[in-house]
């Protein structure tokens, strides 16, 4: 037995120092597997070496820029400061680096609060991070993306403790990670309802009055924060300008994109899927009509300018007049929601969560990778992707290959 765990864990080892040093050969070939990584680059990383050298008082220059205004300057700020320490910029960005090696950490730790860390899977299912496009960007380029994701992260693995050991130090823990996740992108606020509805499920509403006090005394720097820009600056119109009130097709978006992580576990399991919707063919039909009738209500006109993710970038890649393949990836994101999700309010709550968070006009697919991790396997009840995944029921390395394919199509797409 002893022998066995030496075996495993000198696996785990070795998988995680391939990972790493892929993301530092990233880093010295400059790799932009994401597309925008260098062009975002260009436009923040300016604002890092204001800040070290002049300190917050640069702060007027950074709100008054529209590019730069609808991003919070918490990591910004940090990031000025700890080029300081560390002797200049360059040397930041490889601490950064580094720090970014964090996140597949705490997501392996997510999943060991949900199976035992001796099935290998697990850490198979962990080094998915590895493979995200987006992830490695926000590493090689300085972004704050990750930085958010990483107390996001612990956000996640906090609650999943809080819950299962009903201890509320664990929850505090959670939603100050959460209150840090939100400083650095302000659509992670959201989350805050599936957060308070955990906390009402396991100590009532007495508790809940208690935890939504304590946040907002968490929130007051970001009330006086947003005080002074809708004061001064512009805010409030570029947030209309940027934010869209067509959710429907926002939601046709998200869903669209969400089915392109969704699809090799349901092509894995599908004989079940299948199954499943045989009980339960009258949801397949409502499903169909609704979605269907949006179609017809959007389909005629449904153009976007910028982001949509695969499905929709094929489909215009392929010149069809009508949206039918991001009307089906939403079709079958619908029915794969409603197998995983298992009719329990909580994961029908983060998903709302999710679409509420992403209201603005463009909504690219890196918003959702590597998100859809802590999502799918640390904050979805689902004991379909548990039985079928965690327990080494389906063949993980499938998985791992669908993967390696989209970051092997990004580099090559994004490079030529």
């Amino acid at each position: 037995m002893v022998l066995k765990t030496k075996m495993l864990y000198k696996k785990k080892l070795f998988l995680y120092i391939i990972g790493s040093f892929s993301l530092i050969l990233g880093y010295a070939f400059k790799e932009n597997s994401a597309g925008g990584g260098l062009h975002d680059f260009n436009i923040l990383s300016p604002y890092i070496l204001k800040f070290s050298k002049e300190g917050f008082s640069v702060i007027n220059e950074y709100l008054s820029n529209d590019s730069t205004l609808i991003h919070s300057p918490f990591f910004y700020y940090i990031s000025g400061k700890l080029s300081n320490l560390l002797g200049g910029f360059e040397n930041f960005r490889i601490f950064y680096l580094f720090l970014c090696l964090i996140l597949p950490y705490i997501y392996f730790k997510i999943l060991d609060e949900k199976k035992d860390s001796r099935e290998i899977n697990i850490y198979l299912l962990s080094f998915l991070i590895f493979l995200s496009p987006y992830y490695r960007t926000s590493a090689i380029w300085t972004l704050g993306d990750n930085f958010s994701l990483i107390f996001f992260g612990l956000f996640t693995y906090f609650l999943i403790k809080g819950e299962k050991y009903s201890n509320l130090k664990y929850f505090l823990l959670s939603l100050i990670f959460l209150v840090f996740c939100s400083y650095t992108r302000y659509y992670y606020a959201t989350f805050w309802i599936l957060y308070i509805y955990i906390i009402y499920k396991q100590f009532g509403f007495k508790i809940v009055i208690q935890q939504t006090l304590f946040s907002f005394i968490l929130s007051i720097p970001a009330l006086i924060y947003f005080g002074y820009i809708f004061s001064n600056y512009n805010f409030l119109s570029l947030l209309e300008n940027q934010s869209s009130f067509n959710f429907l097709k926002n939601i046709f978006q998200i869903l669209s994109i969400l089915f392109f992580y969704i699809l090799p576990f349901i092509l894995i399991d599908l004989k079940n899927f299948i199954n499943f919707y045989k009980k339960q063919f009258k949801i397949l039909i409502i499903t169909l009509f609704f979605v269907t009738l949006f179609i017809f209500i959007e389909g005629l006109h449904y153009k976007i300018n910028l982001g949509g993710g695969v499905f929709y970038k094929l489909n215009y890649f392929l010149n069809l007049n009508y949206p039918i393949i991001i009307f089906l990836s939403v079709f079958f994101s619908v029915l794969s929601i409603i197998y995983f999700s298992e009719s329990k309010i909580q994961n029908y709550i983060l998903f709302i969560c999710l679409i509420i968070s992403f209201s603005q006009n463009t909504i690219y697919q890196k918003y959702f990778d590597p998100l859809y991790l802590f999502l799918f396997f640390g904050l979805l009840k689902s004991r379909i992707l548990d039985r079928n995944i965690l327990q080494k029921k389906i063949p993980i390395v499938l998985v791992l290959l669908y993967f390696l394919f989209f970051l092997a199509f990004s580099l090559i797409y994004y490079n030529n």
